[in-house]
């Protein structure tokens, strides 16, 4: 699973793992699976979101990082 720490995610395509973003942008066509912390989440039409949305706090706590499995 991926884990994405950074100021703004814009997702193209498919994203699928967890994101703590100030902003998250998923555009027409984007696909995200998985979790997001955000003060901004922006949903286009014909965009999909499967997950759960969290309004990020200046104090939040970061998603914790779990050492990669291999599959």
């Amino acid at each position: 699973m991926v884990i994405i720490t950074a100021n703004r995610l814009i997702v193209n395509g498919l994203f699928e793992g967890n994101a703590q973003c100030d902003g998250v942008e998923v555009l027409a066509g984007g696909k995200f699976l998985g979790k997001v912390i955000s003060k901004e989440l922006m949903i286009e039409a014909k965009a999909e979101f499967e997950g759960e949305s969290k309004i990020k706090r200046d104090n939040e706590t970061p998603i914790k990082k779990e050492p990669l499995k291999d599959k």
